[in-house]
């Protein structure tokens, strides 16, 4: 800002304008408007979001179509997406973003904004199917005859249950080496 808009807008804040009144009086200029089409500008005219990718961008098409979603006049998202290709990525506007968001209840900031729901009081955390369990507690009692049936279930579950986010004891060989 010139020394003459910051005069301006402190004229403006001394005679009741609230800060972005001020501000876009002292510029001289309206704020940035987010509309649709300055939302959707950066993704390409005219199909070119997937220009140098047409191989990815006809496989997401295709799984999009064949689920009945249209996507000509959309744009693919996949931030938006559940897994590569997903349907409901393909959107027209900001509208259709705060409305996937909405159903699978995630949060954004930004453009569109939405907040996040609280998980389901029902969630539970992963568990390892009983029978895969069984099956992987039956081999280590072969494995290890002196293992009782609950010792052998319970070291099926803990080698069998995920370790997102824990610390492992791998030590084997890898880029470090």
């Amino acid at each position: 800002m010139t020394n003459d808009q910051i005069a301006h807008f402190y004229l403006c804040i001394a005679r009741g304008c609230s800060e972005r009144l001020a501000t876009m009086l002292a510029l001289g200029r309206p704020p940035a408007a987010m509309t649709d089409s300055v939302f959707l500008a950066g993704f390409g005219a005219n199909g070119g979001q997937f220009d140098g990718m047409e191989a990815v961008g006809d496989f997401y098409r295709g799984k999009a179509e064949a689920e009945g979603q249209q996507t000509k006049g959309a744009v693919y998202l996949s931030g938006l997406a559940r897994y590569p290709g997903d349907p409901e990525a393909w959107i027209r506007s900001r509208g259709d973003v705060a409305r996937v968001l909405d159903a699978r209840g995630w949060g954004a900031e930004g453009a569109v904004n939405r907040p996040v729901r609280e998980v389901a009081e029902t969630w539970q955390p992963y568990q390892v199917a009983s029978d895969i369990v069984a099956a992987r507690a039956e081999d280590l009692c072969q494995a290890d005859p002196s293992l009782t049936k609950e010792a052998a279930q319970e070291k099926a579950r803990e080698q069998l249950s995920p370790n997102w986010g824990q610390a492992t004891d791998f030590a084997g060989p890898g880029p470090w080496d």
